[in-house]
């Protein structure tokens, strides 16, 4: 059952690798740079619901919805840089062992990633709840220098269920779009 998951959890890493880069959209975002800064001022407009049989959050309502068997991506307005990424929040939701807990789910899903990932490095990693849904959260690198991206994922469980959400960005625009990914995963609700 272990290989299972770990073939589970590939899988999930490199869906979340091929996924992240996107086309330009026609929805338009207000970027501003600073001058002698690498910091990115964005406005969005408010934000939207968004609804399907398993959960329910809100997006910013200029972010992008894609689809697919296995996962829900929301995307950024692309960027009018030249860094060729569109940040991003994935939701997968994908079975788990009858009676796993939390920091099983947790644990295994990181060994996973520091197997599987190249320059695997945690910057932070804390207790994060979906609601009332107890749930882990962490941040990390990963990928070789020139393509490094960081990670902010969410893991929770509840019933036969675990959920990982998971906000994508290039170490140098993470920060930029980080309050709107963090307001999507916060206001995630498991149904």
């Amino acid at each position: 059952m272990k290989n299972i998951a770990g073939y589970t959890l590939l899988i999930v890493a490199l869906v979340f690798l091929a996924g992240c880069i996107g086309s330009p959209s026609s929805q338009q975002t207000v970027v501003e740079i600073a001058e002698n800064s690498s910091q990115v001022k964005v406005e969005t407009a408010a934000p939207v619901s968004y609804t399907n049989k398993l959960y329910a959050l809100e997006k910013p309502a200029n972010w992008e919805v894609e689809e697919n068997q296995a996962f829900t991506y929301f995307k950024t307005s692309a960027e009018e840089d030249s860094n060729n990424f569109q940040e991003n929040v994935v939701v997968h939701i994908l079975p788990i062992t009858s009676g796993q807990t939390l920091i099983g789910f947790f644990q295994d899903s990181i060994t996973e990633l520091m197997t599987t990932g190249t320059n695997f490095t945690v910057v932070e990693h804390s207790e994060a709840s979906f609601g009332d849904i107890p749930a882990y959260k962490i941040i990390y690198l990963e990928g070789e220098q020139s393509m490094q991206k960081k990670y902010l994922q969410v893991f929770a469980v509840k019933g036969n269920n675990g959920y990982v959400v998971t906000y994508t960005a290039p170490p140098e625009t993470f920060d930029n779009y980080l309050p709107e990914a963090e307001s999507i995963i916060d206001s995630y609700d498991v149904k």
